[in-house]
């Protein structure tokens, strides 16, 4: 009883066991959650970037200028002076019609637009009925070489047809020949019958070189008809496309007559006339001086000079947001002006050149009406007076978010 021990020998194996600790086997952490979420993440962003858009803006120099002086009235147009509608010293409304401005009949003889369009309408159906004439032409006289290239087919597979039998007559009073031949050197028969069977063979052979000639002819035959039709078309096409080109003149000289339309020249603001320098009758360019307006009212307006692209995304009565110098728009914000008057044509010369940075050639002019006090975004009125500074946010398009990140794409 002594000698048993204190513990069993499994509770004392249990025991050390247990000092070294217990293992665990915990399974490690995968990174293919964390790559799938970040595909999802990255494929959401370009989705994102791709339906998302902001717009391309681009700021325009100008600067404020008083109302009270002379407004300048151009011509848009090369031409002649129609009807003047208003006289010197009369009242007129912004958006009314002074004067029109027609074409210029020098280069038509003096014949007017409706005479030339009336030439040129008759001229065009002339030309459209040769055309369809020659086309009636033309198809006259491929379909009859259609039939007659038909019919010589048709001959030439009949003759083709007879080839084997004649060659199998020859053939056969050949050998028929040759048969009466060795008799007669036999002494069967007479010379009399050879002479027969040889004035047969010749038949043939002749019934045979005729066939042979016949097929080459119509093979001939058909080779010059399709010449033929070759020739008529190369004949029809040039005709044809000499009377398609001058359609096409026709085409471009009455789409250049349409532009020639009379042209309303408009009052850009309320005002008095103040001095007309044109007359009905009288020739004009693109450009020219025609008439001053003083304006009734002393409100300010704003003026600014635009490049092409720029005058492209403009139209009157358009709201513009106008920050000026004096005024930082991060404090007291923008103000917004509504466009008045945009000038068909560039203007050579302009007072804010130093300020807009546009080529003098392609210079359009631009003008916004404001109010006389700017109240900011606390509440506060501030006065604003001529020939303050100015920048305006002028939208161009909207692009997308991704096509600002990667202007190579493309945009369709």
């Amino acid at each position: 009883m002594r000698d048993s021990p204190l513990y069993r020998p499994e509770s004392e194996q249990y025991q050390r066991e247990r000092w070294l600790g217990e293992i665990s086997l915990v399974r490690p952490i995968t990174l293919i959650p964390l790559g799938v979420s970040l595909v999802v993440a990255i494929v959401c962003t370009i989705i994102w970037a791709s339906l998302v858009s902001f717009p391309n803006i681009t700021v325009v120099r100008g600067r404020t200028i008083a109302e009270s002086g002379l407004v300048q009235i151009l011509a848009s147009r090369d031409g002649v002076v129609g009807a003047v509608l208003v006289e010197t010293g009369q009242f007129t409304e912004a958006n009314r019609t002074i004067m029109t401005i027609g074409e210029d009949l020098r280069p038509f003889g003096g014949q007017s637009t409706s005479d030339v369009r009336t030439d040129l309408d008759r001229t065009y159906k002339q030309v459209e009925g040769t055309i369809a004439s020659l086309e009636e032409t033309k198809a006259t006289r491929l379909s009859s070489l259609e039939l007659e290239l038909q019919s010589t087919v048709k001959r030439l597979d009949a003759l083709q047809q007879q080839r084997p039998i004649v060659a199998m007559n020859e053939s056969n009073s050949t050998e028929l020949f040759e048969a009466y031949q060795d008799a007669f050197d036999r002494g069967a028969i007479a010379r009399l019958d050879v002479l027969r069977q040889e004035s047969v063979v010749l038949e043939f052979r002749r019934a045979r070189l005729n066939l042979e000639a016949s097929i080459e002819s119509a093979r001939i035959a058909i080779a010059l008809i399709d010449d033929k039709r070759a020739q008529i078309e190369m004949e029809f096409s040039r005709e044809l496309s000499a009377f398609v080109r001058q359609l096409d003149q026709i085409s471009s000289e009455m789409r250049n007559l349409s532009l020639l339309s009379d042209q309303e020249i408009v009052a850009p603001r309320d005002g008095v006339v103040k001095i007309l320098q044109v007359e009905a009758g009288q020739q004009v360019v693109r450009g020219q001086q025609i008439a001053w307006i003083e304006p009734d009212d002393p409100a300010l307006q704003v003026v600014a000079y635009v490049d092409d692209q720029v005058h492209k995304s403009i139209a009157l009565d358009q709201v513009l947001p106008i920050e000026f110098d004096a005024f930082p728009y991060q404090r007291y914000g923008t103000l917004l002006g509504r466009i008045v008057g945009i000038s068909p044509i560039p203007i050579s010369s302009h007072p804010v050149d130093n300020l807009s940075g546009v080529d003098e050639v392609s210079a359009y002019q631009i003008n916004l009406t404001i109010p006389r006090v700017f109240e900011d975004v606390r509440g506060i009125e501030h006065k604003l007076n001529s020939g303050m500074l100015l920048s305006i946010r002028i939208p161009l398009d909207e692009r997308r978010l991704i096509h600002w990140v990667f202007p190579s794409l493309p945009s369709g």
